[in-house]
């Protein structure tokens, strides 16, 4: 979801600069839009995104998920082009896709709230590894705070509130400290 929406920016800014530029053409109109893929009522079981979003102030309730957009119908007339921005894409293409994948890899290394629990149980050892270059320059313990704010948050009120906002009602399966 992450590296969608920075792919979608990067793109977004590159058309303008085309347009700027006389490059691209004027009087086509294009609108690129990421589209989640997966159901908005799964995000439930996506706490970390979630959260992310919540941080950044990214309105997720602006987000179109893959059961909101009728893709079949417009692709059948001809009004749509889809890129499916996953890992075997991002690394084929140019370099700065690849920044869409950095940044979606590091988020998620950190958003998984297990990479920062001290259990060697718990995380992969690479992982584990990155989560303490990027803390690198910190103070020792901040692995631990940054955990316990983060396992904090998911059952703070406000971001309850904001994800029944964003995302509708949880269904019944839903653990909230099942990670």
């Amino acid at each position: 979801m992450v590296a969608a929406i920075c792919y979608v920016w990067l793109l977004e800014n590159r058309m303008k600069a085309d347009k700027e530029r006389g490059d691209g053409d004027r009087s086509s109109f294009e609108l690129i839009i990421p589209v989640m893929n997966t159901r908005r009522e799964k995000m439930w079981k996506q706490r970390q995104v979630a959260w992310l979003f919540e941080h950044v102030g990214l309105d997720a309730t602006a987000l179109f998920f893959s059961n909101e957009v009728d893709l079949e119908t417009l692709m059948m007339a001809k009004k749509l082009s889809m890129l499916v921005v996953s890992e075997d894409i991002l690394r084929t293409n140019s370099e700065y896709k690849l920044l869409c994948l950095f940044i979606a890899s590091l988020a998620g290394i950190l958003l998984d709230t297990q990479n920062l629990n001290l259990s060697p149980k718990l995380s992969v050892t690479r992982d584990a590894e990155a989560v303490q270059l990027l803390l690198g320059g910190l103070a020792p313990n901040y692995r631990n705070t940054l955990f316990d704010q983060l396992m904090q948050d998911l059952i703070d009120n406000s971001f309850l509130e904001f994800c029944a906002t964003a995302m509708g009602s949880p269904s019944a399966k839903v653990s909230w400290f099942s990670f």
